[in-house]
């Protein structure tokens, strides 16, 4: 129904706009990372501020699991979905936006080396387009952290793969030519955006399963319960 052209992707996003105004699309149903506010975070008094500790305290879980775990993907229009799936887990979400910085990758380097000297296994799962960039930007990244670095650190490509085009039936573009798609041997490009949510979730909770060890994980998860309900008596002595 939609070409695969400039075009017709300029018109789609027109329709769009229509449609969440009249109320045909949910505005929910499209994320914004790039706008945000900055500022503090204000409590009416102490109850209200130890009700929201008590509400978003979060036990550090991987603390006695062997791995250390990040997710990393390129573009952050799905960022939202993959964030959703990890963060029950206690995973963060970076958000590459092509080709990751040097001062992220400073900043990375730096928590990387202190999982590793708490005796853990970094490991990055990425999700990136089927493209000449989307393919290196993990690449670039590994070997940027080992070669100016010194952090040796495993990424594991989720998605998007060759694999996935086929068994998926994924939807393809033309692969735009650039600096990186010189020698480019891997066909039409794929977006990471085609993944069905459900998918993109499925794989997520997967991936980060495997690695954890259930009997740490459910011990920390009792102390953390009994460590919320006494945030929350606090709560309720303050109130009184």
């Amino acid at each position: 129904m939609i070409e695969k052209t400039e075009r017709e992707y300029a018109k789609l996003c027109s329709l769009l706009s229509d449609w969440r105004k009249n109320g045909a699309v949910s505005f929910d149903a499209f994320t914004d990372g790039t706008r945000f506010y900055r500022g503090p975070r204000l409590f009416d008094g102490m109850a209200a501020a130890l009700e929201n500790t008590a509400a978003c305290y979060r036990k550090n879980l991987w603390l006695e699991q062997p791995y250390y775990c990040e997710l990393w993907c390129e573009k952050d229009s799905v960022s939202a979905i993959l964030s959703q799936a990890a963060s029950p887990w206690g995973v963060q979400t970076f958000v590459c936006r092509g080709f990751t910085s040097l001062s992220s990758l400073n900043h990375a380097a730096g928590t990387f080396r202190d999982a590793q000297a708490a005796g853990k296994q970094v490991r990055v799962l990425y999700f990136g387009d089927h493209d000449p960039s989307g393919r290196l930007i993990d690449v670039v990244a590994q070997r940027t952290l080992a070669n100016d670095f010194g952090v040796l650190v495993e990424f594991k490509r989720i998605a998007v793969t060759p694999e996935q085009i086929i068994s998926l039936g994924l939807p393809t573009r033309p692969t735009k030519s650039s600096t990186h798609s010189r020698g480019w041997a891997g066909g039409e490009s794929v977006e990471l955006d085609t993944l069905a949510p459900a998918v993109l979730r499925g794989m997520v909770e997967r991936e980060i399963t495997h690695l954890i060890e259930p009997g740490a994980w459910e011990r920390l998860r009792a102390v953390e319960q009994e460590e919320r309900e006494t945030l929350r008596r606090m709560c309720g002595r303050t109130t009184a």
